[in-house]
């Protein structure tokens, strides 16, 4: 989906371990942590959106006037022109109704709960699929890492979220309750319903804009995709889901469980896995294809040209951070080394941590380190890990 990255596991408790390792990481130059607010999710799909609608009103309406505002200035029309003429031109609710019905109920309960349209607060969920089909429609972020199950040592998936700079003060958590699927925390903004996140079965679940891809205005698109790898008991049956569902997007996905991590490049007529380049090495990602090739035609013309390198020179060197860090099968994978890396400026024109620096920029909106074992917990930072320490969530037993 759009915009961005993830990551000393020692020996015995392996959740307490984590939870205590990052608490004692906060650096010298972090401020105090700023609180994300929790909005706690339950009742019927409808009862769950009027629920978060209502409780992040306020922030809702400012988001999506500075949401607008981008839209204006990036596709030079009127927003709610952009927003009508692309409900007109794709057809994402039909792939929705197939693989995760329940959220569509969900959108229409945070419209109605926050007082807007459905189709501007449907629209509002698509940040990748407006990214990619918004230039046809009218007339770079992103690093992630996967690390599996090292004998008592948990595993975990982590990543840098960048997005855009409007976004910066709208991040929260969702808690999200039902009878017959896993508790789950969410990483999002206010009004949308979900970025990334983790469920209490253990799988966890991060992803990375592959905007080289091939893509359609029709399929799953990513927000349904990362809920719907979130509803699943487990990252087989997590995995089974990511492979059946007919993608919308160009985008990567990592996919941990409580013994193994999987990394699949998806686009709209392809699903590629990607194994590491070393066995037992961490899986590292950010935003470039890999191992799919199934490309838009944009990108075969720049690569006709000999000009796809310019294209992929921010999400390259991103990656080579990631790979000098933690690359190696016999690296030390421990906390304090995933937290330098996800807080990285290695190159300071293309930074694995982005810092903020204007509404019209991308930074990095959050970290997320998800430890995975039998007691799964999410740590989360509210905008740059350089700056901000990470905040913990765990599931009640």
């Amino acid at each position: 989906m759009q915009p961005s990255n993830r990551r000393s596991f020692l020996k015995q408790s392996a959740a307490a371990a984590v939870g205590a390792a990052l608490g004692n990481l906060a650096g010298a130059d972090q401020q105090a942590a700023r609180p994300l607010p929790v909005v706690a999710l339950e009742g019927t799909p409808l009862e769950r959106g009027l629920t978060h609608g209502k409780k992040l009103k306020e922030p809702i309406h400012t988001l999506l006037k500075l949401w607008k505002a981008d839209l204006a200035e990036r596709y030079k029309m009127d927003a709610a022109a952009f927003v009508q003429r692309f409900v007109k031109q794709t057809d994402y609710p039909a792939a929705i109704k197939q693989w995760t019905p329940d959220l569509l109920d969900e959108v229409k309960g945070i419209a109605q709960g926050a007082g807007v349209d459905f189709e501007t607060m449907f629209v509002f969920q698509l940040i990748d699929e407006y990214w990619v089909n918004g230039p046809g429609v009218a007339g770079e972020h992103c690093s992630a890492v996967a690390i599996g199950r090292r004998g008592d040592r948990p595993g975990f998936v982590a990543q840098n979220m960048d997005l855009e700079g409007f976004r910066e003060g709208f991040q929260a958590i969702l808690r999200i309750k039902t009878p017959d699927k896993p508790e789950a925390l969410v990483l999002t903004c206010a009004g949308l319903i979900g970025l990334n996140g983790l469920n209490s079965r253990s799988v966890g679940i991060c992803c990375n804009t592959l905007s080289q891809l091939a893509f359609a205005r029709t399929g799953l698109p990513v927000a349904c995709v990362v809920r719907g790898v979130l509803e699943r008991g487990s990252d087989d049956a997590a995995v089974e889901f990511l492979r059946d569902v007919k993608h919308a997007s160009g985008q990567n996905y990592l996919i941990g469980g409580p013994e193994k991590v999987h990394d699949f490049e998806c686009s709209a007529g392809k699903v590629s896995r990607l194994n590491p380049s070393t066995e037992g090495a961490a899986l590292l990602h950010t935003n470039h294809p890999l191992a799919n090739d199934d490309y838009n035609a944009d990108y075969r013309a720049a690569l006709a040209k000999k000009e796809a390198g310019k294209r992929i020179e921010n999400s390259a060197t991103r990656l080579l951070a990631l790979e000098k860090r933690l690359g190696k099968k016999d690296a030390a994978l421990d906390l304090d080394v995933v937290k330098t890396t996800l807080a990285a400026k290695d190159s300071p024109e293309h930074p694995v941590c982005r810092a903020f620096k204007d509404k019209k920029v991308n930074f990095t909106f959050a970290a997320t380190i998800m430890a995975l074992g039998v007691k799964p917990e999410l740590h989360v930072t509210a905008g740059p890990p350089d700056t901000q320490p990470y905040q913990r969530f765990t599931f009640d037993r």
